[in-house]
């Protein structure tokens, strides 16, 4: 039974997890529990190319959680891991994986970059809002500063006398006039500051979009063979996360107890990895009812 992986990209300007659809050609037209508790499935893990970046002990570690979520429902034990057992399972390093690989890279670099670009963007927006804050104070200040020479021509023409503790009229004048023009500095400043902000925003947001575009066109949608059950051994040619090989390999598991597809696309039996959580997964009814279980 063989599981695929659609790998199909849809990058848009507000980045987001990236789906990966898996699809599975199966021969199975009967469902047979084949282990139990007391018959249990004993594997052991072949060896591996070292580039796939994974250890044996995490890869037995691994196996046993994806046996985990056929046993925590049904309290049956199918599988054991026996480094002596005639079943085996076998990561295949080729271009499927070299690619899963190369995308993951590429995924996570353009997902630096949109965090960079957000972060700027988020500065940009900071910018704005200040420049707002700083305008309505502009205008404040300066009609401050106009009313009071206005005051200053009415009280020249009536010629008042200020007593000597008074700070004059002209000298008051003159510190509003510096106090308006320190506020105009720093608006000024600020306006540079958005202009700059405003160019460099732009400029990340090209390279990202870019980025993207080139993401799409290099990793466009194609069908992949993520893993297979063939009598006594599991071959996985492909997974994109450690939670994605624990699921993938689940999922042969129950090719190996002799479970065929279901139609539920939350089903660990589905044959597309789509709708399924995969680093927290539990089985679905539908999965219980092939192994003679009901909630």
């Amino acid at each position: 039974m063989r599981l695929c992986s659609i790998l199909l990209v849809a990058c848009i300007f507000m980045l987001t997890q990236i789906p990966a659809f898996a699809q599975i050609s199966s021969n199975a037209t009967t469902t047979q529990v084949r282990y139990n508790t007391e018959q249990p499935l004993r594997y052991r893990i072949a060896h591996f190319d070292p580039r796939l970046n994974i250890s044996q002990q995490q890869m037995i570690d691994l196996s046993k959680q994806a046996a985990a979520i056929w046993e925590k429902d049904t309290g049956q034990h199918y599988f054991v891991y026996d480094p002596e057992a005639e079943f085996s399972i076998h990561l295949v390093f080729d271009q499927r994986q070299i690619r899963s690989m190369k995308r993951t890279e590429s995924l996570n670099q353009l997902k630096h970059e949109q965090q960079i670009w957000l972060n700027e963007n988020q500065q940009l927006q900071q910018l704005k809002q200040n420049l707002a804050r700083s305008t309505m104070q502009l205008e404040l200040q300066k009609t401050e500063y106009q009313a009071r020479v206005e005051s200053q021509q009415q009280h020249t023409q009536r010629r008042s006398i200020k007593t000597l503790f008074t700070t004059s009229p002209k000298q008051e004048l003159e510190q509003l006039s510096a106090q308006l023009q320190t506020r105009i500095d720093i608006h000024q400043q600020l306006v540079q500051q958005l202009d700059q902000q405003t160019r460099k925003s732009k400029l990340l947001y090209q390279h990202l979009t870019q980025s993207i575009t080139e993401f799409n066109q290099t990793f466009k949608p194609q069908i992949l063979h993520k893993g297979q059950f063939e009598g006594n051994q599991i071959f996985i040619y492909e997974f994109s996360s450690l939670d994605d090989l624990r699921l993938t390999l689940a999922h042969e598991f129950g090719h190996a107890l002799g479970l065929k597809h279901t139609h539920n696309p939350k089903s660990l039996m589905y044959p597309k990895i789509k709708q399924q959580q995969a680093k927290d997964f539990r089985l679905t009814d539908t999965d219980l009812e092939l192994l003679g279980y009901s909630h």
